[in-house]
Parts: C-alpha cells; structure tokens; sequence
C-alpha cells in the first residue's frame, strides 16, 4: 500500500489511544510521511539547517519560531525587530543601543499591541520583494536609517551583519532568500 500524506486531525483519529493495540505499520508511515518536512531528503538532511530549493512560498519562513509575541508598535514582514526591556517586540535600528538586543524577523504585519505576533529566528526567510535588491552571497546588515530595515552597506553606524542571502539553485542571480543569523549578544 502507497504511503498517505494525512491531515492532524486523521492521523490523531488513526493513532487514537491504542487502547486495543491495533495502529498498523500502515498506518505509522502515513504518519511519518506526514510529519517529515520534504527539504529532509538525503539520510543527514535531519541535522541541516533549511534549503533555499525547498522554501517555494513567498513571505514564509523555516527556523526558530518564537509564538504568540507582544507587538510593541505597528509592523509589516520582514521588519528586523529586538526585544525590548518590557517583554514587546520593536523594530530595530544599528546604531541606537537601546534598540538592540535579542533580534528576530516578524513574518506577518501587526499593529501595535498585538498578543499574536509569529517572529523568526536562526531561520531561511523567504521575500520576493527582495529579489534583485541584494546580491546572492552578500552580507546583510541592520540598517542605521530605517528602523526595522535592512542593507547591503556596512558603515560603522550599522556593524551588525543578520545574515546572507541565499541562492534557490546553483547559478541564480536573485533569489529573495534570505538567511537570518545574527549574533544572540550585541558588541559595541
């Protein structure tokens, strides 16, 4: 029998209790193959970090999500954001030390006192508005003039590089993929 993609709410009908023992190895790997994200392809995929190929929708992401965040002022996509002394979440600026700190990535649009933010952190973002502004392998930084924003220019007003942005396939020009890591202290 052909393995079957479910949803959460067959697989739990399927899994149950197991109260009379009787979940089939059928029935287990149309769970796993469920479950298993498809960018874990090759047997070491499970301890890599996100592929660009696999990452197909645009204004997504794959990384380490922080849930249910406090939105600390009003915020769209992709806007870098810091933590602030109070528990929100703001949009950072390079250059203000009190706007910096534990950085993330927001991935939807908020006003501002919004309970159900979703951020990213350690995470391959994937924006087709950025595709063609930045070039594939090129560092991104916290930018110094736009709260929230990113560039491609390092000046000693904006030193903190978040990460790269990332090609789709071998060969690509503009991806729009960008991978954010940037360092959990701040220096400086």
């Amino acid at each position: 029998m052909a393995d079957t993609k479910r949803t959460r709410a067959q697989i739990l009908t399927l899994l149950a209790d197991n109260i009379t023992q009787e979940i089939k190895a059928q029935q287990f790997r149309d769970w796993f193959v469920s479950d298993w994200p498809e960018d874990r392809v090759y047997p070491d995929d499970f301890w890599t970090r996100p592929k660009a190929p696999f990452l197909i929708t645009d204004k997504t992401a794959k990384g380490d999500f922080f849930y249910s965040q406090i939105i600390g002022q009003q915020v769209s996509f992709g806007n870098v954001m810091f933590m602030a002394t109070d528990g929100t979440w703001r949009r950072a600026l390079a250059g203000d030390s009190a706007k910096l700190g534990l950085l993330a990535v927001v991935l939807n649009s908020y006003a501002s006192g919004a309970t159900n933010g979703l951020l990213v952190r350690d995470a391959l973002i994937y924006n087709a508005d950025m595709s063609g502004l930045y070039a594939i392998g090129k560092p991104i930084y916290l930018a110094s003039d736009l709260s929230g924003g990113i560039t491609s220019i390092r000046t000693s007003a904006n030193p903190i590089l978040l990460g790269f942005m990332m090609p789709t396939n071998p060969g690509d020009i503009a991806s729009g993929k960008f991978y954010f890591n940037p360092p959990w202290d701040v220096r400086g």
